[in-house]
Parts: structure tokens; C-alpha cells; sequence
């Protein structure tokens, strides 16, 4: 046991604490009750006849002994032991990261609660590094949400209604294919052939004429003429007729409301692009590093003409006051040195003349004094200023240049704001939507114009108007023969003849275009039409490819990887801003400061000590009572330092591994917390509550023997002693439990016991039993050791 360690036993009743007292009553040697007593030669009287008969057997002598009933009482174990109280915590605290002291909260004995600020160190480069990294998060999140949006454009596809459109295109282009691949219709076929026999007719007409004019003319002739002359105007009209049915779905209406149409569609999806480009201009790296100077310069302004009009606020203030009081009485004291020396120059340059003394006149001593008395004038005025604080018109002077330039960096942020994020994805794809609609407009306007300016076929229409221009000069001729029959214009008529046979070759050209039916380039054009349509609705139906879709989504995930990494960067910049600053980890008192304000600490630099405020006590447990110290037991302790004062305490932590010099287990008592009196360092005593057994059955510690290796008590029966082995447990004073072999009321052998052996004859002297008393029970003991 360590020195100065006792462990002891106490009762739980104190109260009843009585400490028995036995009278052991021992009869003199040689006096033994119920020995036999065998007979002396020559002195004791004669023995009878049975005795001389039979030989005597040497009787055993009773062994006296005392007795005690086996009775209950109640155990408790109380285990006191010497302690020292010790802070649960002891730390040299130190910044994180390195810089200079900026403020020192805290000195030598300053109690500190949890979480209080210690000291800060300069963090202007780490709030701008802040300040920057948090401008980047924005940028990061505008990219991730452009990023997804094109993601969702690209998978969602093409509208319906654009998807309608380009379905439309490819059917019209479809029918004009058929349309031409058909070739000419029966009524055209016929007209062409009218055309052809109304030239051959007028070709007939006119050279009869001619043959006529040759012959000489006659009334006949003039007929002729006449006829000639009503063919060919019918001839003008059927091909006029022609012409006009040919061109009747390309009126000149039609034509300028088309064109009209192309135009618009044209300006529409011009000015679709231009501002579909103007959205996607990402803004220039220089254009957002002047913005961010802008802001930056806004902010110092800012909070320059804050920290002014804060500083109006606060004044007058004590050191303005002292400050200027010291320049008045500095100001007061030139004036006074200036006025004394005017008025001895003054006194002592009487009947010196000009020159005076000291170089002065003393009117330059009395200007100097002046000049002084000014000066101090002005500095009283000064100082009246200062106390009265600043006036209603400079704290509004203040006010509005603080309105001023805060609404001027709500603009420059403002400006950065649009620069870093642009538009918005909703803007983009609406403008894109735009641009294909102004795309689709403009290819349907341009395909109506074609329609209306191919309308017939170009020869078909060059045919025809050829013929009318036949007609109209074959009519022409036939008026001018007609007016020239006297004349006999041989020429005119033969010039009508090559007329009407040029009509004549027109309309068997125009005949036999019809016949051979649509030309090969039309068909070609037309089915060339007919793929275009139809690549282009493929294309609006599946505008994009898988590796589209895969390319956006990579991008999607590297914009969002981007936004994390943002936000980490972000972090960490916090987390370096909140580590220039110093806090207390738990209640505790400062017991020492390594550095001041202005000093430059490290991470290696310890800048004051912590001592926790909450104390436990530190004790030694023996392995032996080890089991009877466990977490939560009450414990009490005591000081030198408070006399009669009783600390109350439990068992908190059992140290799991013994201190392999002394072979005990270091266990911690903890003390209630906002007991200041318990200090670091200090000496008590602390009594730890240890089992309790209420009722046990109990017997006398002496009246437990070792017999044979076995423990056991001698029980009395019949005046012979009887050993029963019995099973110990809690001991307490002088009594100690018996759990197994024995019963309430039982007589066993508390004196004399040393030497019995197991059916010896025992006697009590007197009859009287040791301890004897009414129900048997003992009441509780209390033992020190």
C-alpha cells in the first residue's frame, strides 16, 4: 500500500456505530470444568470394587471457549485516499497561420469563456482574397446554368410547330414535282394546236394577198384584204388570251406582295442573328478587370466617406480636445513670450533711435506680438469648434457624399454584375428559337416568290408572247395593206407573208414543246427540291447527333465541377480568414501571454497559455479495491485549505492499463463544475463510496479460521466443536459477511478457536455467551487501516 493511503470500511448507519467490547473469561490452568479427576495413591479415598474392576480411560479436557450468534447487519465499504487536483485541460495556444497581431483581448488572469475571441491578426490580404475568390462563385454558377440549359435544348429537340413548317415545305415541293413530272394538260395541248392552225391560216391568207398585189388589186382583192386584216386581229386575241391565261397565277399583285415578303423575312432573320450574336459576346477579360477596379475603388471610397462621417459623429473627441487645448496654450504662450519682448523693446529702445536692441524695433516686436495674440486667437476659436462638435450642414455634407458614392458603386456593381453573367440561358435560347423561325419565314417567303416567278414554264411563256407579237404584227400588216390595196405596196405584203410565217414557226415550236412534254432540268430541279425538303425535315427532327448530346453533358459536368470547385476555393479562403482569428476552445483563465499586439505570430509561437477553468481530482486505486470503484460512485473530499468544508464528487473515468511502477489505477474524480475553490495543484483527501450490502449476514472476523486450506467457523453442538466451511464476502469493522454455510441465529466459536480441531469438546465458562444479546444482530462497525 502506498504511504499515506488508508482504506477502510465504514457502516452506513454512523449513528449506531458501537464498538463491542468482549470479556473473555479464562479459569486458572489446571481448573478446567468437567475434567475428570484421577485418583492419587494415599490421599483422594479408596476407589469402589467397579472401579478397581474395570481400568479407567483418560477423558479429553473441554477446551473453553465463548460464543457469538451469527446475525445481520449492514456493510458498506468507504475507501479514502490521497489525491491531487489537476485542470482537465492545459494548452499554449497559437495561431494557425502566420501574421501580425492586430488586437490582443485577453492578459495574465483573464477569465475566457468558450468560443471568446483572444487576439486577431491582420486580415485585410485575407479578406480580399475572400472577396475575390466569392466573385468567382457567381461566373461559375452562370457557366453550370448555361451549360445545362444547352443540355436541355439539345436533348428536348425541335418545337412541333418548326417541325410543322418544314413537313409543309416538303409537301408543296412534293406537289410542284408532280405538277411538273405531269407535263401539259389536253386544254393546253388544244390550244397550242389552234395557235398552230390560226398561224398557218394567217400564213395562207397573206401570201394569197401577196399573189394578189402582184396580180394588180380589185374589189376582190380588197376584200381579201379586209379578211386578211379581221384574221389577224383574231389571231392577236387568242394569243393575247393565251399569254394571259399562262400568266394568271403570277399577277403583278402577287409578285410585289412576294417580294415584299422575301424582304421582310430577310430583315427578320437579320436582325434574329445580329442579336442572337450580340447574347453570346462573352465580355472581354480587360472589360471585367476595369469593372472590378471600378468596384474596387468604389468600396474604398465608400467606406473612406463612411469611417468620415463616423468619425463626425463621434466628436468631439478627448484627444481632438487635448490636442487642441495643448495648441491654444502653446499659441497662448508665443504671444505672451512676443508681448513681453515688444514691451521690453519697447522700454529699452527709448532714446536708442531706430535700430533698437536685440535687432528689433518696436514696431516689429509690436507687429510680431500682434501676429501672436492672432494666432492664438484663431486657435481658441479653433478649440471652441472642436468642443462644440461638428455643425447640422457638415454631418448633411457627409451624409450626402455617403449617399453619393453609394449609389455610384450600386452602379459600377451593377455593371460588373451584367459583364460576369451575361444573359441569361432563357434570353439565349429564346434568340435561337427566333433566328430558325426567321430562317423557316424566309425559306417558305423565297419559295412563293420562285413558284410566282417561274409560274408557266419559260418557254411556254416566250411561245406565247411570241405568238402575240406575231399576231399583233401580222395584224399590223394586214391594217397597212388594207390601206395601201390602191397603192399595190407589193413590199408590205411580202412583208406581212414573212410575218405570218414566223407566227407560224412560233406556235409549231410552241406545238411541238408541248408535245415533247417537261424538259429534264425542270424534273431535276423540281426532285432536287423535293431531297432539300426533306433533308431538312430529317434535320429538324433530329437536329442532334448522340456525340452532341454526350458532348453537352461532359460539358454540364464540367461546369458543375467548376461550381465546386468554386465553392471549395471559397471555403478555404473563409476558413483562412476565420483562422486569423484567435478563440478560446473552453472556459479557462489566461496564466500566461507570450506575445503583445504588434508582435508577429506563427503557427510555432505559442501566444498565451490556457488553464481550464473545471478541475478533477487524480487518485490512486489499488488493484485489490479496483472493483469497488466504479464510474459514477459518489466520492468526498477535503483540504488543509478549507477546514470542516466537504467537496462532493463522483467517479468519472477508471484508467483502463496500472501504472507499471506501483501497480495502481489512476482514476479520476471530477469535481462539480463552478467550484473555483478546488485549484490546480492543490492537496485533499477524497473518501470513495464503495459497495453496499443492507442486512447482511454477519459473524466476528476472529471467528474465521483456516483449516485444511479451507476457510470455515467452529459451530458448537453438544458441547463439541464442529468446523463448517463458509464462503466470505463484504468485511466491515470487526464483522464480515458470510454468504454460503451458515444461518441467522447459529452459536460459533469467537474465542479459544485458534486450536480446535474439528470434534473437540468445547465449554463455555459461566454458561454465558460472548456477545450474547436479544435478536443477535450487531450493529454496523466502522474499521481503519
Amino acid at each position: 500500500m502506498p504511504p499515506g493511503t488508508r482504506y477502510g470500511v465504514r457502516a452506513m448507519e454512523e449513528d449506531q456505530i458501537v464498538q463491542r467490547r468482549w470479556l473473555l473469561v479464562f479459569p486458572l490452568a489446571g481448573a478446567l470444568v468437567g475434567c475428570t479427576v484421577l485418583p492419587f495413591g494415599g490421599g483422594g479415598g479408596t476407589p469402589t470394587p467397579e472401579a478397581r474392576a474395570k481400568p479407567q480411560q483418560p477423558q479429553q479436557a473441554a477446551v473453553p471457549v465463548a460464543l457469538a450468534p451469527v446475525g445481520r447487519a449492514d456493510l458498506a465499504v468507504r475507501l479514502e485516499y490521497s489525491g491531487n487536483v489537476v485542470a482537465k485541460s492545459k494548452v499554449n495556444l497559437q495561431a494557425k497561420i502566420s501574421g501580425r497581431i492586430d488586437r490582443l483581448a485577453v492578459d495574465v488572469g483573464s477569465e475566457v469563456r468558450a468560443g471568446q475571441v483572444l487576439a486577431e491578426l491582420d486580415s485585410a490580404a485575407l479578406d480580399a482574397q475572400v472577396q475575390q475568390v466569392e466573385a468567382g462563385v457567381p461566373v461559375a454558377e452562370a457557366g453550370r446554368a448555361v451549360a445545362e440549359a444547352k443540355l436541355a435544348l439539345v436533348k428536348a429537340g425541335s418545337r412541333p410547330e418548326e417541325v410543322a413548317i418544314v413537313r409543309a415545305a416538303l409537301q408543296e415541293a412534293q406537289a410542284r414535282y408532280d405538277q411538273v413530272r405531269a407535263g401539259a394538260t389536253s386544254d393546253v395541248m388544244a390550244a397550242a394546236e389552234a395557235t398552230v392552225q390560226q398561224a398557218a391560216a394567217s400564213v395562207r391568207n397573206a401570201e394569197v394577198r401577196l399573189e394578189d398585189l402582184r396580180n394588180g388589186a380589185d374589189s376582190v382583192t380588197i376584200r381579201t384584204a379586209q379578211a386578211a386584216v379581221e384574221a389577224s386581229r383574231a389571231n392577236l386575241r387568242g394569243a393575247e388570251t393565251k399569254v394571259s391565261s399562262l400568266r394568271d397565277f403570277q399577277l403583278a399583285t402577287d409578285l410585289v406582295g412576294a417580294e415584299t415578303g422575301v424582304v421582310a423575312a430577310q430583315a427578320k432573320l437579320r436582325a434574329a442573328e445580329e442579336k442572337l450574336a450580340d447574347l453570346k459576346v462573352r465580355p472581354k477579360p480587360e472589360d471585367v478587370t476595369i469593372a472590378q477596379a471600378d468596384v474596387d475603388k468604389g468600396r474604398a471610397a465608400l467606406a473612406d466617406v463612411d469611417a468620415k462621417l463616423a468619425d463626425l459623429k463621434l466628436r468631439p473627441k478627448r484627444e481632438d480636445v487635448a490636442a487642441q487645448e495643448a495648441v491654444v496654450a502653446q499659441k497662448k504662450a508665443t504671444y505672451e513670450a512676443a508681448q513681453a519682448l515688444a514691451d521690453g523693446t519697447r522700454e529699452a529702445n527709448v532714446g536708442l533711435g531706430r535700430s533698437g536692441v536685440f535687432g528689433y524695433t518696436a514696431g516689429q516686436a509690436e507687429a510680431n506680438a500682434l501676429a501672436a495674440k492672432a494666432d492664438w486667437e484663431k486657435a481658441q476659436v479653433d478649440l471652441l469648434k472642436v468642443k462644440q462638435g461638428p455643425t447640422a450642414s457638415e454631418v448633411q455634407t457627409a451624409v450626402s457624399a455617403v449617399e453619393t458614392q453609394r449609389a455610384t458603386l450600386s452602379s459600377t456593381e451593377a455593371k460588373l454584375k451584367q459583364l460576369v453573367e451575361g444573359p441569361s440561358a432563357a434570353d439565349v435560347r429564346a434568340a435561337e428559337r427566333d433566328v430558325e423561325t426567321a430562317r423557316v419565314d424566309l425559306r417558305v417567303a423565297q419559295q412563293r416568290l420562285d413558284d410566282l416567278r417561274r409560274g408557266a414554264r419559260q418557254p411556254e411563256v416566250q411561245a406565247a408572247e411570241a405568238a402575240v407579237e406575231a399576231a399583233r404584227a401580222n395584224l399590223d400588216s394586214s391594217a397597212a395593206r388594207l390601206d395601201q390595196v390602191e397603192t399595190l405596196d407589193l413590199v408590205a405584203a411580202e412583208t406581212a407573208v414573212d410575218a405570218a410565217r414566223a407566227s407560224l414557226l412560233s406556235a409549231q415550236a410552241k406545238l411541238e414543246f408541248v408535245r415533247q412534254g417537261p424538259l429534264s432540268w425542270d424534273l431535276d430541279a423540281a426532285a432536287s427540291r423535293v431531297e432539300q425538303s426533306r433533308q431538312q425535315l430529317a434535320l429538324r427532327q433530329a437536329p442532334f447527333r448522340a456525340e452532341d448530346i454526350q458532348s453537352a453533358e461532359a460539358e454540364v459536368e464540367r461546369a458543375r465541377a467548376a461550381v465546386l470547385q468554386a465553392r471549395a476555393a471559397l471555403r478555404a479562403a473563409q476558413v483562412s480568414r476565420e483562422e486569423a482569428v484567435l478563440r478560446a476552445p473552453f472556459d479557462a483563465v489566461v496564466v500566461e501571454r507570450f506575445l503583445s499586439a504588434g508582435a508577429l505570430a506563427s503557427p510555432q509561437t505559442p501566444i498565451v497559455a490556457l488553464l481550464a477553468s473545471e478541475v478533477e481530482v487524480v487518485v490512486n486505486v489499488e488493484e485489490a479495491n479496483l472493483g469497488q470503484v466504479q464510474p459514477g460512485r459518489p466520492g468526498r473530499m477535503t483540504s488543509v485549505a478549507y477546514p470542516g468544508v466537504e467537496f462532493m464528487g463522483q467517479v468519472g473515468v477508471v484508467a483502463a492499463a496500472a501504472d507499471a511502477r506501483n501497480r495502481t489505477f489512476a482514476v479520476r474524480v471530477a469535481v462539480p463544475r463552478g467550484e473555483t475553490r478546488l485549484r490546480d495543484g492543490m492537496y485533499v483527501q477524497v473518501t470513495i463510496q464503495g459497495e453496499e450490502r443492507p442486512r447482511a449476514l454477519v459473524v466476528p472476523k476472529d471467528a474465521v479460521v483456516q483449516r485444511d486450506g479451507k476457510s470455515g467457523v467452529f459451530v458448537a453442538q453438544d458441547g463439541v466443536a464442529r468446523f463448517v466451511p463458509v464462503q466470505t464476502g463484504l468485511a466491515g469493522g470487526q464483522q464480515i459477511e458470510v454468504r454460503e454455510g451458515l444461518s441467522e441465529g447459529q452459536q460459533v466459536v469467537v474465542a479459544g478457536q485458534a486450536s480446535l480441531k474439528d470434534g473437540d469438546r468445547v465449554a463455555v465458562p459461566g454458561g454465558g455467551q460472548r456477545g450474547a444479546s436479544g435478536s443477535g444482530a450487531a450493529p454496523p462497525q466502522e474499521e481503519r487501516r
